[in-house]
């Protein structure tokens, strides 16, 4: 039987941006911050106003939080359970499958789950399997 483990990358920014909204200013947008954020960095990133970012800089976001969660999932106890990560592809629009197989395929491939995802939350995001 498989279990399946779901991470998401994001738990408070849908919340932060909501907040920006009711507040009336410019929404952050993407604002770059990691699960375990402090509650001040999210007010931070949420009063700062909106901020530009690269896509560079998007693309090491993603990326880091990707490696992050796959590192944290390195347990024996998930042997053949599948792994789906969250995670807003829909922000780096020009990053390919093949890409992001290339940069987190062999990390997923050493986790003992039989299967690895990454799921853009969007109504219609993209799904890439790393395993």
């Amino acid at each position: 039987m498989h279990g399946v483990i779901h991470r998401l990358l994001r738990p408070g920014a849908g919340h932060e941006v909501a907040k920006s909204i009711a507040g009336g200013g410019a929404v952050p947008g993407f604002i770059g911050l990691q699960d375990n954020a402090k509650s001040q960095q999210f007010t931070a990133a949420r009063t700062r106003g909106r901020v530009l970012h690269s896509k560079k800089g998007i693309d090491a976001a993603i990326d880091n939080a990707i490696t992050t969660r796959l590192s944290a999932k390195d347990q024996q106890k998930f042997a053949e359970q599948i792994l789906v990560i969250t995670v807003p592809l829909g922000s780096s629009p020009d990053r390919s499958a093949q890409e992001l197989q290339a940069r987190h395929g062999a990390k997923a491939a050493a986790l003992p789950f039989s299967e690895v995802h990454l799921l853009d939350p969007a109504r219609r995001g993209r799904h890439v399997q790393l395993k």
